[in-house]
């Protein structure tokens, strides 16, 4: 996914999702919290979590369990 400003995401209860940046900065909104993200950083979105954003310019991979 190449992300240009914001891009939301969700996480439901079958999967979680893993993200692994490829290219550029930004960060991961969630609620009211802030995670930074650049090129090499992999998060681990727990299961349920819900909707969560990728903010800035990135290129990401989104992977999760079907």
């Amino acid at each position: 996914i190449n992300t240009d400003g914001k891009t939301t995401l969700f996480a439901d209860g079958k999967s979680f999702n893993s993200i692994l940046c490829l290219d550029g900065e930004g960060f991961i909104g969630y609620k009211d919290e802030k995670f930074p993200i650049k090129k090499g950083d992999s998060y681990f979105i727990p299961a349920n979590m819900g909707e969560y954003s990728v903010n800035g310019k990135t290129e990401i991979i989104v992977s999760k369990i079907q």
